[in-house]
């Protein structure tokens, strides 16, 4: 079984998850609170497999010093629930996207706009937003560059 995760920080942001090979996504929660009860519901659901869910997060610059507190207040919770946290770039997990030579030049807006359409053909079941476009992606980024030993259940 695997158990991942992927939150995009922000008002803007979302949260995906896959287990084993079944997507869910959803915006970003509007409070920590809320996150806070969405991811302990997710890692509730690992224990019983002996898992430890592997947390994929977008690490940002983030401009406001409020975005930084909710960043690292995001990241407590994450850690505090005993989640593999792996920080990733958006030059990390952008440099997969087939995507890429159209971005050359392109507005933040646009490239959000053609990833969430891009996510929209891959998953046609699930409400897609930008946010949750990206957090879907580095999903996706996060599956396929992940080590095998970080999905096996705890020893």
């Amino acid at each position: 079984m695997n158990f991942l995760i992927s939150i995009v920080p922000g008002a803007g942001g979302g949260v995906a998850m896959c287990v084993d090979g079944i997507f869910d996504c959803r915006p970003m929660p509007p409070t920590e609170t809320e996150l806070a009860k969405l991811l302990r519901t997710f890692r509730k659901a690992a224990e019983p497999a002996g898992y430890r869910p592997l947390c994929l997060m977008e690490q940002t610059q983030p401009l406001l010093t409020a975005d930084a507190s909710r960043e690292g207040l995001i990241r407590g919770i994450v850690l505090a629930l005993d989640y593999e946290l792996v920080p990733v770039t958006p030059a990390e997990w952008q440099q997969s996207l087939p995507l890429q030579p159209a971005w050359n030049g392109a507005h933040p807006v646009h490239r959000r706009l053609k990833l969430q359409h891009a996510a929209q053909l891959f998953f046609p079941n699930l409400d897609i937003t930008p946010g949750t476009a990206v957090a879907l992606t580095i999903l996706l980024w996060g599956m396929r560059v992940s080590k095998p030993e970080t999905l096996k259940p705890e020893s």
